[in-house]
């Protein structure tokens, strides 16, 4: 993060504020405050067999929540961002990964301290290569679906270890996913 940086903010509905940058250096608005920053995530995620893979990134012990686990990558939007041109920054900042903006699937978005979107995106039988920002992210980790519950209730950083509504989506997106190729029929 930079401290100069404009995010975008939003009201409370989602919408954009047009003359809505904030700086950086004043972190995110109080709850009590009639707008939100917006936050763009996107969660990278290959099919293995019949199970399904989702990175996730060990935070540097020079950021935020240090040594903790979250999702791939994700940020504030910068103020006049568009939300997947948030998404593919963020991925090339942080795992250094350079994504299809055109490829990214929108599975949900949360209005609580901030908006955020989340995009999943099929890393496919591309090979690893990750380069990220050892300023950021000291490691990554793919892990099965299938084991998914167990990760994130005792490996992510807290508040999303506790948000089981976002767990929830998340396993919806995969759900549905699996329904998209074929793979369950209800």
């Amino acid at each position: 993060m930079h401290k100069d940086e404009l995010w975008q903010e939003y009201d409370l509905t989602g919408k954009p504020l047009e003359n809505g940058g904030r700086l950086a250096s004043l972190g995110n608005p109080a709850l009590a405050d009639k707008v939100r920053c917006g936050i763009a995530i996107v969660q990278i995620y290959r099919q293995v067999g019949n199970d399904y893979e989702i990175l996730f990134q060990q935070r540097s012990m020079k950021v935020d929540n240090p040594g903790e686990w979250d999702l791939s990558a994700g940020g504030h939007i910068k103020y006049g961002e568009s939300l997947q041109d948030a998404a593919v920054r963020e991925a090339k900042e942080e795992i250094g990964v350079d994504i299809n903006k055109n490829k990214l699937k929108l599975a949900c978005g949360d209005v609580f301290c901030n908006i955020s979107h989340t995009f999943f995106y099929d890393w496919g039988d591309r090979k690893d290569g990750f380069k990220f920002d050892d300023e950021e992210v000291m490691a990554i980790k793919w892990v099965k679906l299938s084991e998914l519950d167990g990760f994130w209730k005792n490996k992510l950083k807290k508040y999303l270890a506790e948000d089981e509504i976002y767990l929830a989506e998340v396993k919806r997106f995969f759900v549905l996913e699996k329904r998209r190729n074929g793979d369950i029929t209800k």
